[in-house]
């Protein structure tokens, strides 16, 4: 099983149970121990990774994992700052096509419309 496929599997197997066991996740998804061990600690939120999704309580033997929930307000503002990217890059992308328009058609133009382009766009 890929990684994507692990992860994809952890994260409904545990969005359906309050915390589960290593064990318990492996006999649910049914994959290899090690690629489990594996991507459960490349997954883990701590102080190194932030971003990961599964939180670990190692106050019980064996350690159960569970999913940490997320306000709306979290995730109102990773998807706001995601979006503003997107526009970035396809603002980029078509600025970019548009000088190569214009550079076919007007070479002495295409000089001046350099230097508008070049320049940052108020928002």
């Amino acid at each position: 099983m890929s990684k994507p496929d692990i992860e994809k599997n952890i994260f409904l197997c545990l969005t359906k149970t309050a915390s589960a066991t290593l064990d318990e996740i492996e006999l649910k998804i049914k994959c290899e121990k090690d690629d489990l061990a594996k991507t459960i600690q490349s997954n883990i939120k701590n102080k190194s990774n932030p971003l990961g999704f599964i939180l670990e309580d190692n106050k019980t033997t064996p350690n159960h994992y569970s999913i940490e929930p997320t306000n709306y307000d979290t995730i109102h503002t990773q998807i706001h700052n995601y979006l503003k990217g997107i526009d970035g890059i396809l603002k980029l992308y078509f600025n970019v096509s548009l000088l190569y328009e214009i550079a076919a058609v007007a070479p002495l133009f295409s000089i001046s419309v350099f230097k508008v382009l070049a320049s940052p766009v108020a928002e």
